[in-house]
């Protein structure tokens, strides 16, 4: 039965992933800067569509169905977006 400290547990457990999930994020800043960079320095186009539909292609046949495509792009492509800002900030 679901009570009170269930829910407590749970969204305990939510917070480490939240957590998680923003050190992962800001990795992930990380290292799309240091492409930018090296981008920049070979002056190659900083957005690329097709590896963001690369990586939407990968991820929903990873997940099998679990989100569907439109889910998946919701989540990611603001991602792609904060990504993309932060390149042409460092420039």
């Amino acid at each position: 039965m679901i009570n009170e400290r269930t829910i407590s547990v749970l969204r305990q457990k939510i917070d480490q992933l939240d957590d998680q999930l923003t050190d992962i994020l800001l990795e992930r800043f990380d290292l799309c800067n240091r492409i930018g960079n090296s981008k920049s320095e070979i002056g190659a186009k900083l957005e690329d569509l097709d590896r963001e539909r690369e990586i939407i292609d990968r991820i929903a046949a990873q997940i099998d169905g679990k989100l569907s495509r439109e889910e998946i792009k919701a989540i990611f492509l603001p991602i792609f977006q904060i990504s993309r800002n932060l390149q042409h900030e460092e420039k």
